[in-house]
């Protein structure tokens, strides 16, 4: 349940949102594959207005709501009218998402049910390069799981802070906008034959993942609305090198202290994860393994991220992230969010590649 005030897509994202390849990648099984393990209950419809069809449920989907894909598949949302906005029983789940964008609202089921079953509904509308919706991509989140009085707890929090309930329903939504853009983009990438682009994708979805988990109230790493960087690069370093790396690479992470919001921990988290992904990739060919340091400090009101190797270093002339790729993408992301953002890529023969990110340090929650 998290998300970023954001006043649009960067540059670029816009046509990959509005792509009708994505057509081609829920069509594809290996792709299915991996949404399927996507922690969030996903649905996907193919059409707009009252002729919208669902074309993809997720695992999570089918468990959360007990709806098997034949069920679902080539229905309308209508499949979904067993949920109840909690604050306006007239308002079904299944109208609520044909009709809306963004934070839907909180949905109870009403049907006979052997649990309590709580979701935030969220949607993001997907168009065509002609500006009509052809997509539309819903994310549920489970939240019918905690006792009531968390609940109540939670929805205290809100009150008092009535501008954290905004951010937190707009970073949902640019997680869904991300997801989408990774598909995509990868999508197009294996089109071109690339072999590692469903690992690839794995890696910056567990990104994701790690930045959910991070934000979750149960998390002693979120604070009103911030969350400890260090913490969550920690996080991603450790799930990536599981993930990638042989037993002959070490990763040594020294990461203090640094609440931030989330508009800024997560570009900066992604980020970190594609160099590291870069890395592993690239950085220890011809040998069996290599040392990779990630270094997150505050120091004079700027923070500071380092993430080095002592492999054989970037390609002479080549610079990174490359323009139009998703790193790049990322990277401007975090310019939009941050204050006095500096990016430096550099390599030095035979002792490897050295990426430095730097920005203002907020002063207080309010500066995020």
């Amino acid at each position: 349940m998290s998300a970023d005030d954001v006043q649009g897509p960067p540059q670029g994202v816009d046509q990959i949102l509005g792509s009708p390849k994505l057509a081609a990648a829920i069509e594809s099984d290996r792709y299915k594959h991996l949404l399927d393990n996507v922690p969030v209950a996903i649905a996907v419809s193919r059409g707009c207005g009252a002729d919208q069809q669902v074309v993809y449920i997720n695992q999570a989907f089918e468990g959360l709501t007990s709806l098997s894909k034949p069920d679902a598949c080539g229905q309308g949302w209508s499949s979904l009218d067993g949920f109840a906005d909690q604050d306006d029983s007239g308002r079904l789940l299944g109208a609520a998402i044909r009709d809306g964008e963004d934070f839907l609202g909180v949905f109870r089921k009403v049907a006979p049910s052997d649990r309590l079953l709580i979701v935030q509904a969220y949607a993001a509308v997907i168009e065509s390069d002609d500006g009509v919706e052809s997509y539309r991509i819903v994310a549920l989140v489970d939240v019918g799981s905690r006792e009531r009085a968390q609940i109540e707890r939670f929805e205290v929090q809100i009150r008092e802070r009535d501008t954290l309930m905004r951010e937190l329903q707009h970073r949902v939504k640019n997680n869904l906008q991300l997801i989408t853009a990774l598909v995509r983009l990868e999508a197009r990438s294996a089109a071109e034959g690339e072999t590692v682009a469903l690992a690839r994708l794995a890696s910056r979805i567990e990104a994701l993942t790690a930045l959910y988990r991070v934000l979750s109230d149960e998390s002693p790493h979120a604070d009103g609305g911030q969350i400890d960087l260090g913490q969550y690069l920690s996080d991603i370093a450790n799930a990536v090198i599981r993930a990638n790396a042989s037993s002959d690479v070490n990763c040594e992470v020294n990461a203090g202290y640094c609440p931030l919001s989330v508009n800024i921990a997560m570009p900066a988290g992604l980020l970190v994860n594609e160099m590291l992904t870069n890395a592993l990739k690239y950085a220890f060919v011809g040998r069996d393994g290599g040392r990779i340091k990630v270094i997150c400090e505050t120091d004079q009101g700027r923070v500071r991220i380092i993430v080095s190797d002592d492999g054989v270093g970037l390609p002479e002339g080549q610079s990174w992230p490359s323009p139009r790729k998703l790193g790049a993408l990322i990277l401007q992301t975090l310019k939009e969010n941050a204050r006095n953002v500096s990016f430096e890529a550099r390599s030095i023969r035979g002792q490897g590649a050295f990426f430095t990110i730097g920005f203002d340090a907020p002063s207080s929650p309010a500066a995020n």
